[in-house]
């Protein structure tokens, strides 16, 4: 046998398993945040994503890079936990001042509309964005959700336990990697 077909089949074996490996981790990880999401999620879940990609929230600055992660819309919250670093944002519906649908975040693009919440106001107000699929489902999954509080008096629609909120919200909380 030639040395250089024993070789090149080396080496196609060793890149099919890096390809076959990488896409194990990947996937260990989607599934990883997909159960910590619904574990954390406060509410009934509306809308889930396996894979969206968040462009940062703009109270910690434009130095932070795109990471993918899941997101969730429930009756109660938005909810997005990062694959890699291990970070939450959540963010409170009834909080939520407006939703948007700009091309870019924090000085980042990619060519396509985003999702965009803002929440707060004055010293609390703050934004993220993602890139989500079907984006008009989730603008009008936000706004019926947003509807349903704003009807109920500003109040979440389940009554079994109250929201979740960090010290500030919509602010990540470290899950370590």
């Amino acid at each position: 046998m030639n040395l250089a077909v024993l070789i090149g089949g080396m080496v196609v074996l060793l890149v099919a398993g890096l390809v076959l490996g990488a896409a194990w981790w990947i996937r260990s990880l989607r599934m990883a945040a997909m159960g910590e999401l619904l574990a954390e999620l406060d509410g009934v879940p509306q809308l889930l994503s396996e894979s969206a990609n968040c462009f940062g929230v703009a109270s910690r600055g434009m130095s932070q890079v795109r990471g993918n992660g899941c997101l969730a819309l429930s009756d109660r919250e938005l909810l997005f936990v990062q694959w890699v670093p291990r970070q939450i944002v959540r963010v409170p519906l009834t909080a939520v001042r407006e939703v948007a649908t700009p091309r870019s975040h924090l000085g980042k693009t990619k060519g396509s509309s985003l999702l965009q919440v803002h929440w707060g106001a004055g010293d609390e107000a703050d934004s993220v964005a993602f890139q989500v699929r079907d984006l008009p489902k989730w603008v009008g999954e936000l706004a019926e959700a947003r509807q349903a509080i704003a009807v109920a008096g500003g109040q979440t629609t389940a009554t079994e336990r109250p929201p979740r909120q960090p010290e500030r919200p919509g602010q990540p909380e470290g899950r370590g990697t």
